[in-house]
């Protein structure tokens, strides 16, 4: 099975493993950028699923917080 394509069946579990992307992603950015402000915590928390992915990519290249986050 395809883990990045399974679908949780429950609400419970859609949103504790919302919750730990994004949780895992701050962490990534944290890492690289140092101590994050709690906007930039609140927006990685709000993103969707596509946008933790598209965030954590790009964390690896970008050159500052912000063209991490796509806002540049």
């Amino acid at each position: 099975m395809d883990a990045s394509n399974y679908e949780y069946q429950s609400e419970f579990a859609r949103r504790y493993v919302a919750q730990g992307r994004a949780e895992i992603v701050l962490e990534l950015l944290a890492s690289r950028y140092g101590q994050l402000s709690t906007a930039v915590a609140a927006r990685v928390h709000g993103a969707s699923a596509t946008d933790l992915g598209a965030i954590a990519q790009r964390v690896l290249t970008a050159q500052n917080l912000d063209e991490a986050l796509g806002t540049r």
